[in-house]
Order: structure tokens, then sequence, then C-alpha cells
């Protein structure tokens, strides 16, 4: 879809720059895991196989400190939605 001559898909791409990971990296306890994982697929699979999503990046919360840091990055490369999966 277009708007304005902008589409749609690029306005909701994430914007995710190598700066903006290894300023995350340090600030969780758990992990961060980006398409160029080689566990990427593996941690990505849910128990739905008819959804098939490719996120940014995830971070596996290793604490529950780790959620609100999380959250925060996300308006910050445009990374929505979020989901909550237990890992502790």
């Amino acid at each position: 879809m277009t708007h304005s001559g902008i589409e749609l898909e690029d306005i909701l791409k994430p914007n995710l720059s190598n700066e903006a990971i290894e300023e995350l990296k340090p600030n969780v306890k758990g992990e961060v895991v980006l398409p160029s994982d080689t566990d990427y697929d593996k941690v990505r699979a849910i128990w739905n196989a008819i959804i098939d999503e490719r996120p940014a990046v995830m971070v596996q919360c290793g604490v529950a400190d780790d959620v609100p840091v999380a959250i925060a990055f996300c308006p910050k490369t445009r990374s929505w939605p979020i989901e909550s999966r237990k890992i502790l």
C-alpha cells in the first residue's frame, strides 16, 4: 500500500543498527538473538506452526528486569509487536 509515495512496508520495516544492538546486549542478562544467529529459527519457533513470524531481534529474558529493557528497545527500532514467553 502506498501513501504519499511511501510504501507501508518501508514504514513498518525495522530500523536496526549495529550500534543499537550493541547498546541492548549489555543491558540484558538473557540472550539477544538476531536473524544472523545460528539458533534463530529454533528460538523463533512457536507452538502454532501456521504462524511464521521473523522478528528483527528477539530478547530471551534471563531475569524479570530484562522485560522492561526489551520493551523500551522496541520503539527505537520499530520492532513491534512484542511477544512474551516464559523463559526464566
